[in-house]
């Protein structure tokens, strides 16, 4: 098994999160080509052998940008990204890739969504909410931006707040909690974690505490999640399902965030799909 880890040398909170995590793990320096460097993870940690393979990858451009990292041979991509956002409000999150509408302002393809990695997207959740002693938010986003990418693949950030990037306290609970997951894969650990229901989260807000909640609880593990103003993108609905290293067992519904029109049209949809579903 390969894990990938992409920064960005663009973005000064991937940056900064490369560097702790190059200082934490034994990664040796690899090639220098195309505008990124490699550098891949000894094959024995602290006397053990990996089970797996670990690389970390720095590209000079935006990292929303590089779809050509799925040309490698890999089993999962995690990406490490400053977080942006309106409201100027700090966050962690972890989020899956893709663009629900016929839009693609952010990388990605329009009406695409990526692959993604539910049980891995979980564990990442749960390591950062246990490295966080801030009181800052830790959330999964609904899925959102590219690039589109095959291989199984999600981004987690931090940020929000211009002056995010000199918050060195969250930047290190951010790369601690990515080095914690790739030594966690290194060794096999992280297969492990396979409790409770693969879900497809539908409704609420950008920002999905409820389905992070659920997460949380270890009942569920997300692989998609379709916001409200997105939920009458109903040919969406069928990628949802499939674009998944797991395929999912059930669609949950934030019920009360959806009017009417929208929960005829999702129970049509996933009935003619033949996904159950369950309300929150």
């Amino acid at each position: 098994m390969d894990l990938i880890l992409v920064c960005s040398l663009y973005d000064p909170i991937s940056a900064q999160a490369s560097s702790i995590i190059k200082s934490m793990l034994q990664f040796q320096e690899g090639r220098r080509a195309q505008g990124s460097v490699s550098y891949t993870l000894a094959q024995e940690q602290e006397g053990q052998k990996n089970a797996n393979t670990v690389q970390l990858l720095e590209f000079n451009k935006r990292i929303v940008d590089i779809d050509s990292i799925d040309s490698l041979s890999a089993d999962l991509i995690v990406f490490i990204s400053r977080h942006a956002s309106k409201s100027r409000i700090n966050i962690f999150s972890v989020h899956a890739l893709g663009n629900w509408s016929g839009e693609a302002l952010l990388g990605g393809a329009p009406s695409q969504i990526s692959v993604s990695s539910p049980y891995n997207m979980r564990r990442m959740l749960i390591l950062l909410k246990k490295r966080n002693t801030t009181g800052i938010d830790v959330v999964y986003e609904a899925t959102h931006h590219g690039p589109l990418l095959r291989t199984p693949s999600f981004f987690v950030e931090f940020g929000g707040d211009p002056e995010s990037a000199g918050n060195e306290q969250c930047i290190r609970i951010l790369a601690e909690s990515v080095a914690e997951f790739a030594e966690s894969f290194a060794s096999g650990a992280n297969a492990a974690d396979r409790d409770g229901k693969v879900a497809v989260g539908i409704g609420g807000g950008h920002y999905a505490k409820k389905f992070t909640e659920l997460a949380l609880s270890g009942d569920y593990a997300f692989s998609h999640i379709m916001p409200k103003h997105s939920a009458g993108e109903l040919d969406m609905v069928s990628q949802a399902i499939s674009k998944s290293d797991v395929m999912a067992d059930i669609a949950v519904l934030e019920w009360k965030s959806l009017n009417s029109f929208q929960r005829k049209g999702l129970i049509e949809k996933l009935s003619e799909l033949g996904l159950g579903y369950e309300k929150i």
